[in-house]
């Protein structure tokens, strides 16, 4: 470890330097520039930390701590701006006319909720859907049978979860008490056919929009229904080609899973 200077012994150096800078005052020309050793000190995180510097530039004598130069406060107070600016309208700032072109109010919220209301009802009575006006995709789960089939999933997952659980308070080996990936296991065991449904569903859908991506719209503006059967989920895909708008519906029945 290097010596440091103690602050008596710095406070006598600097006052050494102005007295040799009065006596020279008259010499200007001969300008020089004293820069003493830094002193270091040795720190468990910084092994040589620079203390302090003194230096003499003609008559002129500053103390000053590294890094603390007028360069690098100009660097700190420099503010740059980027070449591209673009203004952004806040909502606090637009006009009601704006906001409700930008934003859903209460009126469009509504409006969801009455036209699936109606898709739910059509789906139940066994309608035919005309999914110009009707999109049946996130409805169908809200059916009743739906709902009971979904809520049965949801009761035996958890009974699966809690008889794993009561195997192991119940078994005799420590090893395998409180052991959550056995716990983990029983889960998706039981969470595994919707899963696979949900993974084939979403496979049928990928087909579809493959499917509608390669073919040729044309100027046929009269929307056409066609059938076809999935051989991932033995399922039925209800499509209809809008060619008016460009736009491709469809509607999965699955009517057995995998």
């Amino acid at each position: 470890m290097e010596y440091c200077a103690s602050p008596s012994l710095q406070s006598s150096f600097t006052s050494t330097l102005l007295k040799a800078s009065e006596s020279s005052s008259s010499h200007k020309s001969n300008l020089s520039v004293i820069t003493p050793k830094r002193c270091y000190r040795s720190t468990p995180h910084s092994p040589k930390m620079p203390v302090a510097t003194t230096t003499r530039i003609g008559s002129t004598i500053t103390a000053q701590k590294p890094g603390m130069g007028s360069n690098s406060k100009r660097k700190r107070r420099s503010v740059s701006f980027a070449p591209n600016a673009q203004l952004r309208l806040y909502r606090c700032k637009m006009t009601e006319t704006d906001r409700s072109k930008y934003y859903y109010n209460d009126d469009d919220y509504e409006a969801f909720k009455v036209e699936a209301r109606t898709t739910i009802e059509m789906i139940i009575n066994n309608m035919e859907i005309d999914e110009v006006q009707h999109c049946a995709r996130g409805v169908i789960c809200r059916t009743p049978d739906a709902l009971r089939r979904r809520m049965a999933l949801r009761v035996n997952a958890w009974n699966a979860v809690f008889s794993e659980q009561e195997r192991q308070w119940r078994g005799k080996d420590e090893d395998a008490l409180n052991n959550a990936d056995a716990i983990a296991v029983a889960y998706i065991k039981q969470c595994y056919s919707s899963k696979r449904l949900a993974y084939t569903i979403a496979k049928c859908d990928e087909k579809t929009v493959a499917a509608f991506s390669a073919s040729n719209i044309g100027n046929d503006l009269v929307p056409k229904r066609s059938m076809d059967h999935c051989s991932t989920c033995n399922g039925t895909i209800v499509i209809l080609n809008s060619m008016s708008s460009g736009v491709r519906s469809s509607r999965h029945v699955v009517t057995s899973a995998a």
